[in-house]
């Protein structure tokens, strides 16, 4: 809809501008999208096809007479509905901008490289003792090597026909995305003039509407540059649109991250000498994040540069920064605010002051978001269960030839539950032997002790005598180590759990001595250290029983053994690596200590 229809609208105009995150992104999704929420506000059919947004928009463009770039739609069903003012929309769309530069080669940092150097500047800057940045450094690469790892069991998913998904190529466009605004200040400034010009075509439009935007993820990097350029530049007249921006939507907002690795990009739209544009009304910010995402947080630090730099023309208050969990699994939740109807609501009703209808409205005040308990603990502890589900597989790889080889005639029922049993050991050797590994806490080092002590108990819990007499070499190892007689009792506790324990303890310590003696080397001590002792068992296991002897005396019954034993080690590697990830994310990131460190 162009400008003369605009006007001749009775009701007081709220165009709506915005701003996509990373990624491949279809150009006027986002305005679907956005428009689709206030339809929903408003109990009003949110029936808008993609094409009906871009014939309205290069209809009202080859009117206007020139090539379209920016315009705002305005949806029919809205317009026609009662809603108390004309709503129109508006997108900054700016990601065929890194795909461009990405498909022309040459030009962008190889994505691991420039992730090391993150790090790097981090640690220039005083932010980081010797040991966090020894610490980062290495887990920055076993991300890395989870990555890699990832995209070679997608590759294996798509030849066998399961799914196609090439990992590692949205990675890359993310991080490319990224690189692009925070680096490259050619690129920077054709996004932040797509910005303007999107701005500005809603003020044309009808310059007595009220602006607002809605940006997410990299978008809300993009949205504030482009507001602190405008409200630091002398052009006052270029940047006329400035004086009706009412209210900032921030979702998934890394802005404070990009404050702690690129301090100098945000700070050099702070110039002009302090002669920053007078406003009458002040910019209602409001922040939403789950702490699911790994992208969005909290914006303490955007307030105290604020502050810092004089900028007040921001309502933005500590209570105007909502956090929350309401999206079940971690790492999609980045995308899961679009469709979120409470998000949205609270934003349109106390920023946008729009009142749903009648029959909708409840309390006067918008209630804003509130975590939903569900997504609480799914998000603290799926991701543990998955790798804990990896473990068990691989266990049952291994576990599961072994016991059909040998013969053992165990019941459906015990080999599950030693399967479970083996299992538990594993997941808590896991986490004894990484956890000193990725935290200097003491808390938590001891509670991977806990936890470690605790998966033993229930490995006897739940394995058959048979199964717990199989382990039973590596404990007498371990009580021959300790100088401890095997009828011997320690604190009410049989030989055999104190030798399981010394020998967990054994295996752990030594992990973590060769990973200090070669911290590149990530999780392979615990896998070459781990394997080696459950190679040894199976070979006891093997040779002091002659019919065993027999059974393996078949090259091909041994070829099948090592082909399980890889699979084996591998899954317990990968699962290894999610651990590491998954730790170090509530660890740091969602608990954000790596940001508040700065502070």
């Amino acid at each position: 809809m162009h400008k003369a229809q605009v006007q001749q609208a009775q009701k007081p105009g709220k165009f709506v501008v915005a701003v996509h995150g990373i990624g491949d992104q279809v150009a006027y999704e986002t305005i679907q999208t956005v428009a689709h929420q206030f339809c929903h506000y408003f109990n009003t059919p949110s029936a808008i096809p993609l094409g009906q947004i871009h014939s309205a928009l290069n209809d009202a463009d080859a009117a206007a007479g020139g090539p379209h770039k920016h315009g705002i739609f305005i949806p029919p069903d809205l317009a026609a509905s009662d809603t108390p003012a004309t709503l129109g929309f508006g997108e900054v769309y700016w990601a065929d901008i890194p795909r461009k530069v990405v498909a022309s080669g040459f030009v962008l940092e190889e994505t691991k490289k420039w992730s090391r150097t993150i790090v790097d500047r981090v640690r220039s800057r005083g932010a980081l003792e010797d040991k966090d940045y020894d610490t980062i450094k290495r887990v920055l690469s076993e991300m890395i090597e989870t990555v890699n790892v990832l995209e070679r069991l997608s590759f294996l998913a798509e030849k066998a026909g399961l799914f196609k998904f090439r990992l590692n190529q949205v990675l890359k466009d993310y991080v490319d995305d990224v690189q692009i605004v925070t680096e490259y200040e050619k690129y920077r400034k054709e996004i932040l003039e797509r910005f303007d010009n999107a701005l500005s075509a809603a003020h044309n439009a009808d310059p007595a509407a009220e602006l607002y935007i809605v940006a997410h993820s990299e978008g809300t990097v993009v949205a504030l540059l482009g507001l602190l350029n405008a409200i630091t530049s002398s052009e006052r007249e270029k940047y006329s649109w400035l004086g009706q921006v009412r209210g900032l939507m921030t979702i998934g907002s890394p802005i404070d991250k990009h404050l702690v690795l690129w301090d100098d990009l945000i700070g050099q739209y702070a110039g002009n000498g302090g002669k920053h544009a007078v406003l009458d009304t002040k910019i209602k910010w409001k922040n939403y994040y789950d702490h699911g995402d790994p992208v969005g947080s909290k914006l303490d630090l955007a307030r105290a540069w604020l502050a810092e730099k004089g900028i007040t023309h921001f309502e933005f208050k500590q209570a105007d920064d909502y956090g929350f969990s309401r999206y079940v699994f971690p790492g999609k939740a980045h995308t899961d605010y679009w469709n979120d109807h409470d998000v949205f609501g609270h934003f349109i009703g106390s920023v946008m002051e729009l009142q749903p209808p009648k029959e909708k409205q409840g309390k006067k005040e918008p209630v804003h978001p509130k975590s939903d308990w569900i997504a609480v603990i799914a998000t603290n502890t799926l991701p543990y269960v998955l790798m804990f589900g990896l473990l068990l597989a691989g266990t049952h790889v291994l576990y599961s030839f072994l016991t059909t080889n040998l013969a053992w005639g165990e019941s459906s029922a015990a080999r599950t539950s030693n399967t479970f049993a083996v299992a538990f050991l594993l997941a808590g050797l896991t986490v004894l032997a990484r956890v000193p590994r990725l935290t200097k806490e003491f808390s938590l080092k001891l509670l991977s002790i806990v936890t470690g002590f605790l998966a033993i108990a229930l490995f006897y819990r739940y394995a058959t005598q048979d199964a717990a007499n199989n382990l039973e070499a590596l404990s007498n190892f371990s009580l021959y180590l300790m100088h401890i007689d095997y009828d011997a009792q320690l604190l009410g506790l049989r030989a055999p759990i104190i030798g399981m324990s010394g020998a967990m303890l054994l295996i752990a310590g030594v992990t973590y001595l060769a990973s200090e003696l070669k911290p590149l080397w990530g999780l392979k001590p615990l896998i070459i250290i781990g394997g080696t002792a459950a190679l040894g068992i199976e070979t006891l296991i093997i040779i002091t029983n002659p019919d065993n002897l027999k059974v393996f005396a078949d090259l091909q019954v041994l070829w099948q053994l090592a082909l399980s034993c890889a699979i084996f080690l591998y899954i317990w590697w990968f699962a290894a690596l999610l651990f590491d990830l998954v730790f170090v994310w509530h660890s740091y990131i969602r608990s954000e200590k790596l940001i508040t460190r700065q502070e």
